[in-house]
């Protein structure tokens, strides 16, 4: 993957105020999305992830996180757990992000991943907030193995750019998977 990488260019919006402040995005959700695939016995991959449980991790809640600043779930074991003890289906993993841009900002600036671990975020779907705006929803690919689950957990920049170039707000996460908060 080659950074920066465009995951949500800009809103093509002739209505959108070209003067409005561009605020920062703002992440709004971490999850960890546990599945399995379309049938019995077949591998979760792609479209063909059935999520079956879902781990959402707080992102604004003072005194939830310890003092490295990480977020952190051990999901690396989770995986393993379900692919040992529920045989009867193939599990898979994707980690997902949220994220909330401003109508000012989703008018006005395109999104890029500055940075991240090796696997890439792929926008998921948008929506609109109300009174202008978007939701966001970015995933990674699947991954199968609680090793795979490892290499997703680190540093995730996402930036705001101008078509100049010229940055206009970011948002950074850093992830742990395989340990707990307090651990």
């Amino acid at each position: 993957m080659t950074l920066p990488w465009l995951v949500a260019p800009r809103l093509d919006d002739p209505t959108a105020d070209a003067a409005a402040a561009v605020a920062p995005p703002m992440l709004a959700a971490i999850r960890c999305v546990f599945g399995v695939g379309v049938e019995p016995g077949a591998v979760p991959d792609g479209d063909g992830l059935r999520p079956v449980y879902c781990v959402q991790l707080p992102v604004d809640a003072p005194g939830s996180l310890d003092a490295d600043d990480t977020h952190e779930f051990d999901a690396a074991s989770l995986l393993g757990a379900l692919q040992v003890r529920a045989l009867g289906r193939a599990w898979a993993m994707r980690l997902e992000f949220e994220l909330v841009q401003t109508a000012g900002a989703a008018a006005q600036v395109d999104l890029f991943l500055v940075d991240a671990p090796a696997e890439p975020l792929h926008l998921l779907h948008s929506s609109p907030q109300p009174g202008g705006g978007r939701r966001l929803t970015f995933g990674t690919g699947l991954v199968h193995t609680p090793a795979g689950v490892a290499r997703l957990a680190g540093s995730y920049h996402l930036e705001q750019r101008s078509g100049d170039g010229a940055a206009a707000g970011a948002c950074a996460v850093q992830l742990g998977l395989t340990e707990y908060e307090f651990e």
